[in-house]
């Protein structure tokens, strides 16, 4: 009977899931080695070129490994369904579906005062674990649009007759489908991403890409050598999507 009991116990250690492992400081420089998630296919900030990596928050990155004389290891994070599902999965519990890997640091992670002090049901915070700090950008949405086909965007109500790409699930989609009670939403078209909505309007199948303005200029500044028609306009007068947010640093909060 003892023997079966160890046989159970051993085998219910084996099923449980490898519980990912939190650095403080100390051991991260002792291990010298600097462990920074940053969001996979997302530029400018950060990605892949010619298999290396590039962007802003990589190089951010990269300077901080270097300013605590340690190496960096980049973590890519596809991004998830919510920012708090990727604070958790990469800053303070791990999850399965990315081996269990846990960074020492976040890169984009929201400095904003009411999401840091959101709660649950239960009246906890739903990111207690996490420190968000050291806002490094300010960013908002925009829009670029073909001048070849559209004049001007005075307001988003050119977008009843002209055709805009957005990626879908994203704060564009939700807000260009729902204002003026859905009248946009039959000119709106949804994209895996951002590149892909450009793609479109260079094909001519939308007018105009809605999207943050990071993304925007890059994209336009790219293509302004070749291309001189894209045109960009702020969203800043289009409530309730023209608030700007801060983006900074995420980090493992301990007790």
């Amino acid at each position: 009977m003892r023997l079966l009991a160890v046989l159970i116990s051993v085998v219910w250690l084996w099923c449980q899931p490898v519980q990912a492992q939190v650095r403080n400081y100390d051991e991260m420089i002792a291990a010298g080695e600097l462990k920074v998630a940053v969001y996979k296919d997302f530029a400018p900030y950060s990605f892949e070129d010619a298999g290396q990596p590039r962007g802003v928050d990589v190089e951010l990155a990269q300077a901080l490994a270097k300013a605590l004389g340690v190496r960096l290891t980049l973590i890519w994070a596809p991004a998830g369904e919510k920012l708090d599902d990727d604070l958790r999965d990469y800053i303070w519990r791990g999850s399965q579906l990315h081996n269990q890997q846990l960074a020492d640091l976040m890169m984009r992670a929201p400095y904003d005062h009411d999401y840091a002090q959101r709660r649950n049901d239960q009246g906890e915070l739903e990111n207690g674990h996490v420190v968000m700090f050291g806002p490094y950008q300010n960013e908002q949405w925009q829009v670029a649009y073909d001048r070849r086909r559209l004049d001007k965007v005075a307001s988003v109500a050119v977008f009843e007759e002209h055709p805009i790409g957005v990626e879908v699930d994203s704060v564009p989609s939700f807000y260009l489908t729902s204002v003026f009670n859905g009248m946009l939403a039959g000119k709106t078209h949804h994209y895996p991403g951002v590149p892909q909505a450009f793609a479109a309007m260079k094909a001519g199948e939308v007018d105009a890409v809605m999207a943050m303005r990071g993304e925007i200029d890059w994209r336009c500044t790219r293509c302004m050598r070749k291309n001189r028609v894209w045109m960009t306009k702020g969203c800043w007068h289009w409530r309730p999507i023209c608030d700007r947010w801060r983006n900074g640093w995420g980090w493992r909060r301990f007790s």
